[in-house]
């Protein structure tokens, strides 16, 4: 019998379906594992543009074991926390090689159901036995997930599987521990099949995309993996620029003062480098770095009219815990200070709680140039080159005469002009420059516009001086200050 009740109620679902903001700045590229077995099988070294929650697990699926599968961690800080899309997803782990055999279970049915008792198991991979009978899928038996990701093995009507039979199931389950850094990295085979973090290269010409930010959560530690992510974040195409956000390896780190010798020892000194430092807590949860850094970025560039000119220091994570090695890390502003004036970015808990504490890109402070050191500049640095890029293309192989100079330099400060009318830059100014343009050049068909670019850097600090007045106590006596 159904609870009494008694009066008017009310109550309140989840919202079915999570708004997202659509940025076309900083957009992510994230390469990783994925519970694949959940949803398709094939689905590996592909590249997928995704546009919110519901697109990713259909394609991915989820799991929160992040450890295992990095890609579900993404999908819940891109698509739950900050709510940013499109994000574009590489699954690395292959079912058909990153597996192990699972022992074989033998279950009686509870209502014409057996659960297998492993997660990650392979639906291509099973078996199903009575005695020696073996039984045929689809016609005796189906295969589905339940909630919590066990295969669940279900006799079919009109199949030969009795009520009272025993199962014996045989089946692979995914072994994500045989991926390797070598699949992360990827690459691009004999016949051109990309792979990897080389699907990055994909992004532009399959989606008229261009990306601003690689990570590859969890395996960043590995030094080939962020060089990797280098390379490609800072010649993407061969004419974008993006940057790589890459979690710092601490497994030989014993304090945080240990992170800068081992930045110096790695030779991680790049302007296109983010170097995110410990890892950030949700209660229990663990997140790699890298991927809330990733995510805050692209929202702040969401909310900002899709333009990178703020930078992420001293905006907020979705977290309440930073720790080294599963040990708190409570850094005081003097002990972030010092990690930051490396180059190395931090978490601090402050009045407005957990947020992102450091404005300043891998190559400082050997690199003095600040647009180069800044992270907005440097980020709003990539934003101008690569629009220009897709700006302009459009205008490749008409014929070099005046009008077509006119119409560039017109359509570039009308730009500028924007931009600084909105805020988003101090100045800019294009220039085609005669000395730029030396005859040969034009007969060869290059033409060459020089762009002056001015946006505010980063308020590393501020600084209030306070004195007291000794002057004011002659008021007690009712006198005027002297």
């Amino acid at each position: 019998m159904s609870e009494y009740k008694h009066g008017a109620f009310a109550k309140e679902s989840p919202t079915s379906v999570l708004t997202v903001i659509n940025t076309t700045a900083n957009i992510s590229f994230v390469v990783g594992t994925a519970p694949i077995n959940l949803i398709d099988e094939k689905n590996v070294n592909k590249l997928y543009r995704l546009a919110n929650y519901e697109d990713a697990v259909k394609n991915f699926g989820f799991d929160p074991d992040y450890d295992q599968y990095t890609l579900s961690e993404a999908i819940d800080v891109f698509f739950t926390k900050y709510q940013v899309a499109p994000v574009y997803f590489v699954n690395v782990l292959d079912p058909a090689k990153h597996k192990k055999a699972a022992m074989a279970e033998t279950n009686p049915q509870i209502n014409g159901q057996v659960i297998l008792s492993q997660k990650g198991a392979i639906k291509s991979s099973v078996a199903v036995n009575v005695d020696k009978d073996t039984k045929k899928l689809d016609v005796d038996y189906s295969l589905g997930f339940n909630k919590d990701n066990l295969l669940v093995v279900t006799a079919l009507d009109g199949g030969s599987i009795k009520p009272e039979d025993k199962l014996i199931v045989t089946y692979d389950v995914l072994d994500a521990s045989k991926v390797k850094a070598s699949d992360i990295i990827g690459g691009i085979d004999a016949a051109g099949v990309y792979s990897g973090i080389q699907l990055a290269q994909k992004a532009y010409p399959k989606f008229n995309e261009v990306l601003g930010s690689l990570i590859a959560p969890g395996w960043s530690q590995d030094i080939t993996v962020t060089n990797a992510l280098l390379a490609t974040a800072k010649n993407l195409n061969n004419v974008f620029k993006a940057n790589a956000i890459v979690d710092m390896d601490t497994s030989k780190i014993k304090t945080y003062t240990d992170a800068v010798s081992i930045k110096q020892k790695s030779g991680l000194t790049s302007e296109f480098l983010n170097l995110c430092f410990g890892d950030l807590y949700l209660d229990e949860q663990k997140y790699n770095h890298s991927t809330m850094l990733c995510a805050l970025k692209q929202y702040i560039a969401g909310i900002n009219d899709s333009i990178p000119n703020k930078n992420p220091s001293n905006k907020s994570y979705y977290i309440n815990g930073f720790k080294l090695n599963g040990q708190d890390l409570d850094l005081d502003r003097s002990q972030a200070q010092y990690l930051n004036a490396n180059g190395i970015i931090v978490a601090r808990n402050g009045t407005n709680g957990w947020r992102s504490w450091g404005n300043r890109t891998a190559c400082f402070p050997g690199d003095t140039d600040v647009k180069n050191y800044d992270i907005a500049l440097r980020d709003m640095g990539n934003w101008l080159m690569n629009t220009l890029v897709v700006f302009i293309d459009q205008m490749v192989d008409e014929q070099i005469d005046r009008p077509l100079i006119l119409r560039i330099e017109e359509s570039e400060q009308r730009w500028l002009d924007g931009l600084v009318g909105s805020g988003k830059l101090i100045s800019g100014r294009v220039l085609f420059l005669k000395d730029k343009n030396p005859l040969s050049e034009l007969l060869a068909g290059n033409i060459y516009f020089k762009l002056l670019w001015t946006s505010g850097p980063t308020a590393s600090s501020i600084t209030n001086e306070i004195e007291f007045n000794v002057h004011e106590l002659n008021k007690v006596f009712g006198e005027e200050t002297v």
